[in-house]
């Protein structure tokens, strides 16, 4: 399916991701944007986006063992949008720094992880596709 032309350079930056039971979170720092993305469960093949989510440290929760709360920004966005933490589920590693790409265009957002050596291609609609190898 045609998702449009890009509609600007590819963009390297810093930020952040956390791999979930069943998605994955990525942060920009420098625009405070965060992804999160669901890659398996009932919810596969959706994301959400938000822009400057806030901070929340999540005490009050507890997770099973072997998997963490999330905190900071994914911690608000993990709790401000109950769809993202029914989607993801609870985080299975803390918080990792990384070198990041992403390209705007017409219908969505190229979000390239450089750790995992993957591509998310973002559609305007919730849609979700990949992870596809980089």
């Amino acid at each position: 399916r045609d998702r449009g032309c890009p509609i600007q350079i590819a963009a390297q930056f810093r930020g952040v991701t956390q791999v979930f039971e069943r998605g994955a979170m990525y942060w920009r720092g420098d625009t405070d944007e965060v992804w999160a993305i669901a890659i398996s469960g009932p919810a596969a093949g959706r994301y959400w986006y938000v822009q400057a989510p806030g901070q929340a440290d999540n005490a009050d929760t507890l997770a099973p063992p072997g998997l963490r709360v999330p905190v900071r920004g994914f911690g608000a966005v993990w709790r401000g949008v109950p769809a993202v933490r029914d989607a993801l589920g609870f985080a299975r590693t803390d918080e990792q720094d990384l070198g990041m790409q992403s390209q705007r265009y017409e219908l969505g957002l190229l979000l390239l992880d450089a750790l995992a050596g993957q591509v998310f291609a973002l559609v305007v609609d919730g849609t979700a596709y990949g992870p596809y190898p980089y």
